[in-house]
């Protein structure tokens, strides 16, 4: 796909070069400079398998700069394009504390969950309540001239090791015609702590529940410390894309303050939100380059390009069917149990549970996106399906793993100007 009417200036390419190092490899084509990081950096918290950092050329500053503090991923200045992560938690708590590298907005003394029984794991956190392990393949041209290789992340939650893997599937394009530059990625997250971590507790109910899955793209400030792109327009997936959202982005209180966040709502999603465009507003980018980022279902188990990426409102694959299948499973917490009922982890429409379920009148856990800004970085949060403020509130919304091995697939696209890749056909 393109924009109606723009024009990426002419460049001269043989397709994507790359540059391997120890713990990284550096892509670059007709957009700009990518880096992913295949191994721990040991002076920053980046997350290994995203793209981590991201140079559009002919500039020196970057707009994707994962390369700072510890934090987690719902932190808009972290995650760089792809990192994945979600709030775990188990009936069986180990610790006196919540790790450091954890924060949630809930006040002491206010949570649902206590920090013995949750933790946040994402690409950015380390064993045993993160990436336990990375393995990765050689960077290699295909037959078309693209650029592809694997980056694979188990993670740990302290008693099983893994608990899920996700596996990064990269492919670096070129080109200055219509569809030009950017990078296509199939993300494969596999279940690993359904039957076994019931097993490994010895008991016979599901002892580790996940809650808000999600991929996020984090895109860094201008120098000076101000948002690069004060508006973000969503568009659907139809063959002329109309705009169905927008954010001000520039407009939004930080992260985690009153009316911080954007949503594109289930009805959206449910009619072909696909791709996400950093922007100046409505016009585009008059002074400037749009940065793109796609977001779509996969088929979970499928190799890249063996099948069409799919709207992510599919009830069969990807996040989407992941959050309806949990609907179906057990939760952390229940609704209304005491002493003279037993409760129960489907309350009836009309009651969210403090926005929990049921949001807006949808049945089962919220499935939404949020777009969000910290000082001058902007990010969006692409989610399965969310709960609450952070790791320790929304028991209802905390349910069980599935079955060791089940599998949900992503496909995302990166573009930096008027090109983008919805990947529709195989």
């Amino acid at each position: 796909g393109r924009e109606d009417g723009a024009e990426r200036p002419a460049l001269v390419s043989d397709g994507p070069a790359f540059t391997t190092f120890g713990d990284r490899v550096e892509v670059r084509n007709s957009d700009g400079a990518w880096t992913v990081w295949w191994a721990f950096d040991p002076d920053s918290s980046l997350a290994p398998g995203a793209i981590a950092r991201f140079v559009p050329r002919d500039e020196a500053v970057p707009l994707v700069d994962d390369a700072k503090a510890p934090g987690t991923i719902n932190d808009p200045r972290h995650g760089g394009l792809g990192a994945f992560g979600w709030h775990h938690a188990r009936r069986a708590g180990c610790c006196d504390a919540a790790p450091p590298l954890f924060a949630s907005v809930d006040d002491a003394g206010e949570a649902d969950i206590d920090p013995d029984h949750a933790w946040g794991i994402d690409s950015r956190s380390r064993a045993p309540f993160g990436v336990s392990a990375i393995s990765h393949s050689a960077p290699e041209r295909d037959e078309r001239g693209d650029v592809g290789f694997q980056v694979v992340l188990d993670f740990s939650d302290g008693w099983h090791d893994p608990v899920l893997t996700a596996t990064y599937s990269y492919e670096f394009y070129d080109g200055s015609g219509e569809l030009g530059g950017g990078v296509r990625v199939w993300i494969e997250i596999e279940e690993r702590c359904g039957d076994s971590c019931r097993a490994a507790g010895g008991t016979d109910f599901p002892n580790a529940f996940v809650k808000e899955p999600k991929i996020v793209a984090a895109l860094a400030p201008l120098p000076d410390g101000s948002i690069r792109y004060p508006h973000v327009t969503v568009f659907d997936d139809g063959e002329s894309p109309r705009a169905i959202g927008q954010c001000n982005l520039g407009e939004l209180g930080d992260a985690a303050s009153p009316g911080s966040s954007c949503q594109v709502g289930r009805r959206q999603l449910e009619a072909g939100a696909s791709r996400l465009r950093f922007d100046e507003g409505l016009g585009g980018c008059p002074e400037s380059e749009c940065f793109h980022a796609s977001f779509r279902a996969y088929p979970g188990g499928l190799p890249p390009r063996a099948g069409a990426s799919l709207r992510w409102s599919d009830e069969r694959n990807g996040l989407w069917a992941w959050a309806a299948a949990s609907d179906r499973r057990a939760c952390f917490g229940l609704f209304g149990a005491g002493r003279e009922r037993a409760g129960s982890c489907r309350p009836p429409i009309g009651e969210t549970a403090g926005g929990c379920v049921n949001v807006a009148g949808d049945p089962g856990v919220p499935r939404q996106w949020e777009l969000h800004r910290r000082g001058g970085w902007g990010q969006a949060l692409v989610a399965g399906w969310t709960g609450g403020h952070g790791g320790y509130d929304c028991p209802l919304a905390s349910r069980a793993f599935g079955p060791d091995g089940e599998t949900w697939g992503i496909y995302a696209n990166y573009s930096y100007g008027p090109g983008w890749d919805l990947q529709t056909e195989p």
